[in-house]
């Protein structure tokens, strides 16, 4: 409005020519204190942590093998490549305990939209930090566990104090608005990547907010949720993986079948290793996870990896390589359970696009089943067996009936006793003498 009205030649606060100047009205004591009080600087808000009280996970023992996880990821492939360096990863879950041995360095101060103040770097029940650690855990003497972005910094987002979400028994024991706040104050704070590890069966106002991080170039990552029901089709949509720009993550397991409660619908964009998965606890050493959050880490790490090496890219061109370099799996391209397929970092950073335009390749017809064909054949094959054991069995009673004629008079006419075979005659053999001269033969000269 002042623009406008300077714009139009009025001369704001202007009298007559003749007019004296205003003048500012002295000021009073009050006023003066009061103005003092109003220059004094705000206090900055220092963060802190909750008290978990009776809800504090115990610490875990060290876990020296290689998680199976881990086996497939290749970190130590990932290591030349990229680590993350310079990307901040929002992972809004239960906090990240930052006292960790493998977390140590790791971690900021974050936020904490349950309290709503600063220090988000506690967890209670050892969810948020399994998830962080899968993404920047250090390698620490013999333990096996290592995370696939360790260059990364956590920026941890608390908006609940339980597990999201684990399993058909359990709801989410936060609300859309704390996750939507959550995503909001990560996306105006630094964050490169934002992992949510929350799934909720309604907006609630979490596509504004993934959309704000998004129209900042920040890519989010979600879970699709735990709550696989078994008796639909296709389960109902889950937010914010549902929102558009979202990447939307299912779990396997380590057979790289998609999991038991993982979401099947379409908001699932890729697959990753949700089951048994191995990561650090929230105190000390590590521990077994199980769910879509899980598997949202590690798709988040990849995106931060991928950042890293094309800091130009959009959220989208970020989502299109992960896709476009997923492997197969068992339930096939694009479908509602695995989506694009199972997540490869290593195949994301070392591939590029090729500058001409896809061509489509046709897939493999799905084999299709006539079930009355079927039992026709069954039918058909059923009835050669049995006209094979017939005949078998006609020409086996057949033979037995012409040995039977051939037998039974000979057995009659012996009144049925037993009959012996011929002696065989044989005329002894001559031996054969030596030719020897008789004595009564002439001598051989009176011989004629």
């Amino acid at each position: 409005m002042a623009l406008l009205l300077g714009m139009s030649g009025l001369a704001v606060g202007a009298g007559p020519a003749d007019a004296a100047p205003l003048k500012d009205p002295e000021p009073k004591a009050s006023d003066s204190k009061s103005s003092k009080k109003k220059t004094k600087k705000k206090a900055k808000p220092r963060a802190t942590k909750p008290d978990c009280g009776r809800a504090e996970a115990g610490a875990a023992d060290s876990i020296p093998g290689v998680p199976w996880q881990q086996k497939w990821l290749s970190p130590e492939r990932l290591g030349p490549l990229a680590t993350g360096y310079g990307q901040v990863v929002a992972v809004v879950d239960s906090g990240v305990n930052d006292e960790h041995e493998q977390l140590k360095g790791h971690v900021q101060s974050g936020y904490d939209t349950v309290r709503g103040t600063l220090g988000g770097n506690e967890d209670c029940v050892s969810h948020g930090s399994g998830v962080a650690g899968l993404i920047v855990a250090a390698k620490v003497g013999s333990v096996g566990l290592r995370g696939i972005a360790p260059g990364a910094q956590i920026m941890p987002v608390r908006v609940t104090n339980a597990a999201p979400a684990s399993g058909p028994d359990s709801s989410e024991k936060t609300t859309p608005a704390k996750v939507a706040a959550g995503i909001r104050w990560a996306a105006k704070n630094g964050a490169t990547v934002i992992e949510v590890s929350s799934a909720f069966g309604y907006d609630g106002g979490l596509c504004g907010a993934t959309k704000y991080a998004v129209g900042k170039g920040i890519p989010v990552v979600a879970a699709v949720g735990d709550l696989h029901d078994a008796t639909l089709s296709v389960d109902p949509a889950t937010y914010p993986a549902a929102c558009d720009d979202v990447i939307g993550v299912g779990s396997v397991s380590e057979n790289f079948t998609v999991s038991s409660s993982s979401v099947a619908n379409g908001t699932v964009d890729l697959v990753a290793p949700g089951d048994g998965v191995i990561s650090t606890n929230r105190i000390a050493g590590q521990q077994s996870y199980d769910g879509t959050s899980l598997a949202a880490g590690l798709v988040a790490g990849a995106a931060a990896l991928v950042r890293q090496t094309g800091p130009g890219l959009t959220p989208g061109q970020i989502a299109d390589r992960l896709a476009a370099t997923a492997d197969p799996v068992p339930g096939g391209q694009l479908s509602i359970s695995y989506g694009a397929g199972l997540v490869n970092p290593y195949r994301a950073l070392t591939e590029r696009a090729a500058a001409a335009a896809p061509v489509h390749i046709d897939g493999v017809a799905a084999p299709t089943v006539d079930v009355v064909a079927e039992r026709i054949e069954s039918a058909r094959d059923h009835g050669r067996v049995t006209a094979v054991a017939v005949a078998t069995g006609v020409l086996g009673t057949a033979l037995l009936l012409v040995v039977l004629a051939l037998c039974l008079p000979r057995g009659r006419g012996r009144g049925w006793k037993p009959g012996r075979a011929a002696p065989v005659r044989s005329t002894p053999a001559q031996p054969v003498l030596p030719d020897e001269e008789s004595p009564f033969a002439l001598p051989e000269a009176q011989r004629g």
